[in-house]
């Protein structure tokens, strides 16, 4: 998650009102992003762009612990305006 947090842009013209844009992200064992895609926008177009700018920018993370029995893990990020400093 900090990954993405990390890369994401909002953009100068976003304003910290209630905006939060749900994304599903599939991470395969050694790291390699399987999938990312939006799955609940903001409504605002500008805010989910950004979002969508980070999710493909972003093509691999790091690998899953030794001893991982998972081939793939899926996780849920809510990219919150509020909280992006």
């Amino acid at each position: 998650m900090r990954v993405y947090m990390r890369a994401w842009e909002p953009g100068k013209s976003a304003t910290k009102v209630e905006r939060v844009t749900r994304v599903s992200i599939v991470i395969a064992r050694d790291g390699s992003v399987v999938s990312a895609k939006i799955v609940a926008p903001s409504g605002d177009e500008q805010v989910d762009k950004s979002v969508q700018l980070t999710l493909d920018k972003i093509r691999f993370v790091q690998p899953f612990e030794s001893g991982a029995k998972e081939d793939r893990r899926t996780f849920t990020i809510n990219f919150d305006l509020r909280v992006k400093t």
